[in-house]
């Protein structure tokens, strides 16, 4: 939208309708005499082709004269630790209020940054990942669910008569369980369980501190108990277990509570979400073998063969074809000879099995891989680098498989999918998978 300018007789810019900003010749920087009227409580943008003055107007001229009357507005003893700008080059700027400005800035990329980082989009991923998302074992792949309070108050409210509280207390690492126990007893604690039968403390047994767990009695309960006795037996069971206890049912059944994400069947213990846990830039989060950056700097099979038309004894293996791996040859073509790989076919046609041989080796020989592993030793000379350098490139990373984070954060999933899996989706079916999430309180 077009806006008409008031002038008056004398050609002189006016005030816009409403009051607003005057700017009569301004000459900071490319500006030659410029005036400009800028009314309040609109939306003013300045368009222009590259070098016609716009910087110069917003962030030169209008925001440093609004700062520097801000500025004036102190005592001579604050501005003297305030950071002021020049008085902008204009004849007269009229009506201008204190302003905030946002400088233009390309963002600081790294070598990890990507669209999600630099948008920090996916610092909103990771927040809500911590918040809405449900642990799996990284392992056997079942959910994993961190049981609470509430879970064992449920128990107790659907069993008839006397439930026992267990606390298993680690014994390992101590070498003197008598400590332990002196703790315990000062607590109050008296009992327990031996084989189903509750025996107190003072019938301890070395045989019973041999184990990596005691199983004290916390408590005895029925249905009729008071709530709050139920959650401080709960509590405190949950404490002295270091977030595992268990409870022993009338019919003689066991069933153990674990507060933290634990999986059942294999005992993998998975930390609790937090943001620092779905992030690659953090210590927390990032794959220990990439540092987080999905790839690694690893032989580079297609610089190691470049021509897999050639065969075995004609030079295939590219290193093994130097002087340096004149003698790793030698050993390769016997290698190959007790192990019936043929040496004259190209390596193209070789099977998957014999190529695999070469590249990692087998008995009596090292493979190319080895022959790079006895070359790292050396590494501190330059031209064994640079040889190195030759024959590498970035590949995946094995141990992540290009998602950057640790196996815990790769072990939790929103609507089924995990953070690294939602990376990689493109937009529109990031967008579908997040719909249902936009109007669910409790996803």
């Amino acid at each position: 939208m077009t806006r008409r300018i008031s002038r008056d007789s004398h050609g002189a810019i006016g005030s816009p309708p409403g009051g607003g900003i005057v700017v009569r010749g301004a000459s900071q920087n490319n500006l030659a005499g410029f005036d400009v009227a800028i009314g309040f409580e609109t939306l003013t943008v300045i368009s222009g082709v590259s070098g016609s003055g716009k910087s110069s107007l917003a962030f030169d001229t209008l925001y440093a004269e609004g700062q520097r009357r801000y500025v004036e507005t102190f005592s001579p003893y604050v501005r003297q630790f305030l950071a002021r700008l020049p008085r902008p080059e204009a004849e007269r700027i009229t009506d201008i209020p204190a302003g905030v400005a946002i400088q233009p800035s390309g963002g600081i990329r790294g070598s990890r940054s990507t669209v999600g980082t630099l948008t920090a989009i996916n610092d909103y991923l990771k927040l809500l990942f911590s918040r809405a998302a449900e642990p799996f074992c990284p392992k056997c792949g079942i959910p994993v669910r961190p049981e609470s309070t509430r879970d064992v108050l449920d128990v107790l409210e659907r069993v008839e008569g006397t439930v026992l509280i267990i606390a298993p207390v680690p014994l390992a690492g101590f070498d003197e369980p008598e400590i332990i126990l002196n703790a315990l007893r000062a607590q109050g604690f008296a009992r327990f369980l031996r084989n189903r039968e509750v025996v107190s403390l003072e019938e301890l047994s070395p045989s019973d501190t041999a184990g990596e767990f005691l199983p004290l009695v916390v408590d005895r309960l029925v249905r009729s108990a008071g709530r709050g006795r139920k959650i401080e037996s709960i509590e405190s069971a949950f404490r002295l277990g270091r977030d595992v206890m268990e409870v022993l049912l009338p019919d003689g059944t066991r069933k153990t509570f674990r507060r933290r994400a634990q999986c059942e069947k294999c005992g993998f213990p998975l930390p609790a979400p937090n943001p620092g846990l779905f992030s690659f830039n953090s210590p927390l989060g990032a794959c220990p073998a990439c540092k987080g950056f999905g790839r690694v700097i690893d032989i580079d099979p297609r610089l190691v063969v470049p021509d897999p038309a050639l065969s075995i004894k004609k030079g295939a293996v590219k290193p093994f074809a130097t002087a340096r791996g004149r003698r790793w040859k030698s050993r390769l073509l016997e290698f190959c000879r007790s192990n019936g790989i043929p040496l004259d076919v190209p390596y193209r046609e070789l099977p998957e099995e014999a190529k695999r041989l070469i590249i990692e080796g087998g008995p009596g020989f090292g493979g190319v891989r080895g022959f790079f592993r006895k070359l790292e030793r050396k590494k501190y000379k330059m031209h064994v680098r640079v040889f190195l350098a030759r024959f590498r490139g970035y590949e995946t990373c094995p141990e992540c498989g290009g998602g950057r984070l640790r196996p815990e954060g790769r072990a939790w999933k929103l609507r089924g999918k995990t953070l690294p899996e939602i990376w990689d989706l493109p937009v529109g079916e990031a967008a579908e998978l997040f719909r249902p999430l936009r109007d669910d309180p409790d996803p």
